[in-house]
C-alpha cells in the first residue's frame, strides 16, 4: 500500500500532484461527515476504493426521516433494510470486511411488531457474518431474546445499550455489555407497581465488564392536579451489601439522589480508583458530591450541570468542597452554578474549562462574569488551558479590556467561547415596542458586530495560539424545552428588527 500513489489533481502550475496512499488514508480517517465520505466515493473509481472502507467503518441501521417529512407511500425503513441486505449478501465480502461498528435504531414511533422483529433478526445475522465487527450500539429497546442472542454470541463484540428503561428481565450475566444509558420515570404507575429503578440496578450489576453507566430519572414535575400514589414509590437503589460494582470508568447521574443508607455501599464498594469521568445533572444530583468527596483519586473529567429552573439553585458548596479534595482534573464543566476560582486552582493540569451560569430573568442580580484580576489569577493557576468557555457581560459596549486580556493571556489557548446575555431583566415587564427598544441590551449581537469583535480580538491575539472564537447567546439547558419561556414573544419582536445572526459559531 505504501508503494502506491493516488493522483490528487493538478496544482496551480499545471503539474500533477500525488501523495502516498498511507497519507490519504490518514486524511480520510479524520473525516467525520458521512455525507462528505459519500461524495468522495462518487468522485472516481480510485477515490471510491480509498474512501469506501471509511464510509462503511460504522454502519447505521435506523429509520430515515419521519412521517412529518417523508412520503407516506415510501417505507421509512427502506434505507436500513437495503443497507443490511447489502451486507448480508455474500457477494459483498469486501464491504463486510471493513465494518467495525453497527449503530442500531432509532425507529421512531414504529409500532409494527413484524418490522421490529425483522430488523432484530437482521441485526443478529449481521453480527454472525461481519468478521471484523467490534462494537454494536443499541438505541432501541431490544427484546430480551435478541439481547440474549447477542450476549451469548461467541464473537468478542462490545455492546452499548443506550435505550434502557428498567423493564428488562435479566437472569444471567451480560459479559459483553460495556455501556448502559438508562432513563426511568419512577412516578409512572400506568402498569402497576413501579420497580424500574431496581430493574436498572439489577441490569448494572449483571454486567461485570461495564465501563460506562448513565442513569437519569424523570417525572414528578408537579402541577395543578395532585395525584396520590397507589403503590410504594422506589426512587433509589436498594443494596443488600453483597453487590459488587463493575469496573466503571464513566458515571453519569441526573436526578438520582442516593439515600444516606446507600452511602456506605457506594463509598466502600465503588471502584473509585478506576473512575475517570463523572457527570452530574442537569436534573439535580449534586448531593452525590457529598458522598464522593475524598474518594476520587484519578478523576480526569468532571461535569456538573443544572436546569435553569431546578429549584433556582445558583451555589453549590458540595462542588467547592469536592474540588479541594484532589488535583487530577483535566476537564471541568460547570453550567448553572456560580463557582469561585479558588477551588479551580487545585487542578493545575486543566486543559478544558467551562464556567457558565444562567442569566436571571427577574430581580436585581446580575449574572457574574470574571474581571481582569480574576482572569489573571486563572491564567496563572491553570497554564495548560486549551479551551475556555466563560460568560461575558456587555454594559452598553463591548468590554475591550476583558477581550484584550483573553486575547493576550492564556498562552496555550486554542479555542475561546463567550456566552452573551440576552438582557432578560431589562425585558421583563416591558409591553410596548418603544419600551422594549429602549431596554434592549447594547451592543446588539449581529453578523456585522460579531465580525467586528472577531477582527479586533484576533488582532490582539496575533502572537497567541487562539484560532477559534465562539459567541453564544440564549440558553438551551431548560428542563421544559418544549415550553416557550416567558420572554419569548418579546424576543421574537426584537428579532424582527435585527439582522439575522449567521449560522456559524466561529470568527477567524
Amino acid at each position: 500500500m505504501g508503494s502506491k500513489n493516488l493522483e490528487s489533481g493538478v496544482n496551480a502550475n499545471g503539474t500533477s500532484a500525488a501523495l502516498n496512499l498511507d497519507i490519504w488514508y490518514l486524511i480520510l480517517d479524520q473525516i467525520d461527515s458521512r455525507k462528505d465520505l459519500c461524495n468522495i466515493c462518487l468522485t472516481s473509481r480510485a477515490w471510491y476504493t480509498m474512501a469506501i472502507p471509511h464510509l462503511y467503518k460504522t454502519v447505521t441501521l435506523a429509520m430515515v426521516g419521519s412521517w412529518l417529512d417523508w412520503d407516506m407511500k415510501s417505507d421509512r425503513m427502506e434505507v436500513a433494510r437495503s443497507l443490511s441486505s447489502r451486507l448480508l449478501d455474500s457477494k459483498n465480502e469486501h464491504l463486510r470486511q471493513v465494518v467495525h461498528e453497527l449503530d442500531f435504531g432509532w425507529f421512531g414511533d414504529e409500532d409494527d411488531d413484524d418490522v421490529i422483529h425483522d430488523m432484530e433478526k437482521r441485526l443478529v445475522a449481521l453480527v454472525d457474518c461481519l468478521p471484523n465487527l467490534q462494537r454494536v450500539k443499541i438505541r432501541f429497546p431490544l427484546t430480551d431474546e435478541t439481547l440474549r442472542q447477542l450476549t451469548e454470541h461467541g464473537k468478542p463484540i462490545s455492546l452499548y445499550l443506550f435505550c434502557e428503561d428498567g423493564k428488562r428481565h435479566v437472569e444471567n450475566e451480560l459479559r459483553n455489555v460495556v455501556a448502559i444509558r438508562a432513563l426511568v420515570d419512577p412516578f409512572d404507575e400506568s402498569e402497576g407497581p413501579n420497580r424500574h429503578v431496581l430493574g436498572i440496578q439489577k441490569l448494572m450489576f449483571a454486567c461485570p465488564n461495564l465501563k460506562s453507566f448513565s442513569f437519569e430519572t424523570s417525572g414528578g414535575y408537579g402541577g395543578c392536579v395532585i395525584t396520590l400514589p397507589r403503590f410504594e414509590k422506589i426512587y433509589s437503589f436498594q443494596f443488600s451489601g453483597d453487590e459488587t460494582f463493575p469496573p466503571l470508568e464513566e458515571l453519569s447521574l441526573s436526578g438520582y439522589r442516593p439515600r444516606e443508607d446507600e452511602w456506605e455501599h457506594w463509598q466502600n464498594k465503588f471502584p473509585w480508583s478506576k473512575m475517570r469521568s463523572l457527570t452530574l445533572g442537569p436534573r439535580y444530583a449534586a448531593d452525590f458530591l457529598d458522598l464522593a468527596v475524598g474518594y476520587t483519586t484519578s478523576l480526569r473529567n468532571l461535569t456538573v450541570e443544572i436546569y435553569t429552573d431546578e429549584d433556582r439553585k445558583s451555589h453549590c458548596p458540595q462542588l467547592t468542597k469536592f474540588l479541594r479534595a484532589f488535583d487530577s482534573l483535566e476537564s471541568l464543566t460547570v453550567k448553572g452554578y456560580n463557582l469561585p476560582l479558588e477551588p479551580i486552582g487545585y487542578h493545575p493540569s486543566l486543559k478544558h474549562l467551562c464556567l457558565h451560569s444562567f442569566e436571571p430573568a427577574r430581580g436585581d442580580i446580575r449574572r457574574p462574569a470574571l474581571g481582569i484580576e480574576q482572569l489573571r489569577e486563572l491564567d496563572k493557576s491553570c497554564t495548560h488551558l486549551e479551551t475556555l468557555e466563560l460568560d461575558l457581560y456587555r454594559d452598553g459596549e463591548w468590554p475591550e479590556h476583558i477581550l484584550k486580556a483573553l486575547a493576550t493571556g492564556f498562552k496555550n489557548l486554542r479555542r475561546l467561547t463567550l456566552h452573551l446575555e440576552l438582557g432578560l431583566r431589562q425585558l421583563e415587564g416591558q409591553r410596548t415596542s418603544s419600551q422594549e427598544e429602549s431596554m434592549r441590551i447594547k451592543p446588539i449581537l449581529t453578523e456585522g458586530s460579531a465580525r467586528e469583535v472577531g477582527q479586533r480580538f484576533f488582532t490582539w491575539s496575533s502572537l497567541s495560539k487562539v484560532s477559534v472564537l465562539v459567541l453564544k447567546t440564549g440558553e438551551p439547558l431548560r428542563r421544559y424545552p418544549q415550553w416557550e419561556p416567558s420572554y419569548w414573544e418579546v424576543y421574537l419582536r426584537l428579532q424582527s428588527h435585527l439582522d439575522p445572526i449567521p449560522v456559524i459559531d466561529a470568527v477567524t
